[in-house]
């Protein structure tokens, strides 16, 4: 059958969400980014003390339309807000992915496009590593074996006395 290097691979030639930079609806709305009216700024995202790129944008908020402006490279990229009335008060805004229209809360650039995870097919880096078969951390125990270790500690362990606690009575003290 199959010689030496034959077989799967356990490298994914897929980008990683970590390699790439993202824009978070969640980080303009901690930063008051999505107030009526004309707001701009500049994004910055970096590793350590290194810069690792940066973008500006122009909100727009208010009437029938709400959008956003990114100047990336060089590039324009225009992308519709959408948001909701939580149960809780106030608005939550998300983008509309501007390839597939999709709500989304973060987008990513990849290259010189801006998209959403979907789109770019992207991963993520906890999804590349590879666990060796026999169990995790080199147990040399099957997972069958594992799980039920894990069931049994569960249920024998550190489990709390139900219903009201009793008072200490003066013989016990």
């Amino acid at each position: 059958m199959g010689g030496y290097g034959s077989g799967r691979k356990f490298s994914c030639p897929k980008t990683t969400v970590e390699d790439c930079l993202k824009v978070d609806a969640n980080m303009f709305a901690y930063r008051k980014g999505f107030k009526p009216g004309l707001i701009e700024g500049t994004v910055r995202w970096t590793r350590g003390d290194m810069e690792r790129g940066s973008c500006g944008y122009y909100a727009v908020l208010g009437g029938d339309r709400s959008s956003i402006e990114f100047l990336y490279n060089t590039l324009r990229f225009t992308v519709s807000l959408s948001w909701y009335r939580p149960g809780y008060g106030g608005r939550r805004y998300f983008f509309m992915c501007p390839r597939c229209r999709r709500r989304m809360r973060t987008l990513f650039f990849k290259g010189n496009s801006l998209a959403c995870r979907v789109c770019h097919d992207l991963t993520y880096e906890s999804c590349n590593q590879y666990e060796p078969l026999g169990g995790l951390y080199g147990s040399g125990i099957s997972w069958r074996e594992e799980r039920e270790a894990w069931r049994m500690m569960r249920r024998i362990g550190s489990r709390r006395p139900r219903g009201r606690p009793r008072k200490p009575r003066p013989e016990d003290q």
